[in-house]
This record gives structure tokens, C-alpha cells and sequence, in this order.
């Protein structure tokens, strides 16, 4: 269950990562954009410190960014054995994300092209 959740996650950052790089023309640009994007998505999602001990307003934040989605499934399975009734409302949500950036960074990469 894990190791499924983890490489639904893995193919919706992917994807979010093609779109993002289709935007930008200079690499070193697209490279800064995705390091600062990694560092400030971290924190707010709860990767660096439980997201229990943090107050209202943080938590409320972490349900807007993807780590957010991914830490609370991830932490729910390995601490408390959660089950696919617990991951699937996350799963699904990554699984939306992976298709509609997916077909974005696709048109945009084909038009692009020609």
C-alpha cells in the first residue's frame, strides 16, 4: 500500500515538475524555481517537523500543498496502519493532479515543438 501511494505521489511531482519546466526557457532559472519550490513546499507540508505540533494555521496550510497531501497518508500508514479507506482520498487527489499536469506539460511540451 505504501509503495503504491508513494509512486502515485511520485508520478504526479513528476509531472508538476514537466509543467513547471515547460514555463521557463533558461535552465538556470527552471533549476533555481524548482530548489526554492522544493524548500518552501517541505516545511509547509510537514516534512521537516510533525505538522501535530504546529498551530491551527499551519495545519490549515498543509492541506493546501501537495506534501501536505502526502505526509498525513504516509504518517497514517506507517504509525498507525492506516488502510486504503484512510488513502484514498489522497490518492485520488494525486492521481487528478498527475492527469491533468500530465496532459498540460504534454500540449504544452507539443506545441512547443512545432
Amino acid at each position: 500500500m505504501l509503495f503504491g501511494f508513494l509512486s502515485l505521489f511520485a508520478l504526479a511531482s513528476a509531472s508538476l515538475g514537466i509543467l513547471l519546466g515547460t514555463c521557463f526557457r533558461d535552465p538556470d532559472k527552471c533549476r533555481a524555481v524548482a530548489i526554492w519550490t522544493a524548500v518552501l513546499l517541505a516545511p509547509l507540508g510537514g516534512l521537516w517537523w510533525p505538522i501535530e505540533i504546529v498551530g491551527p494555521t499551519m495545519r490549515r496550510i498543509s492541506y493546501i500543498v501537495p506534501t501536505g497531501w502526502a505526509m498525513e497518508p504516509v504518517n497514517a500508514m506507517l504509525a498507525f496502519g492506516a488502510g486504503a479507506g484512510e488513502v484514498a482520498p489522497f490518492a485520488a487527489a494525486f492521481a487528478v493532479m498527475f492527469i491533468v499536469t500530465f496532459a498540460l506539460a504534454s500540449r504544452r511540451l507539443e506545441t512547443s515543438i512545432t
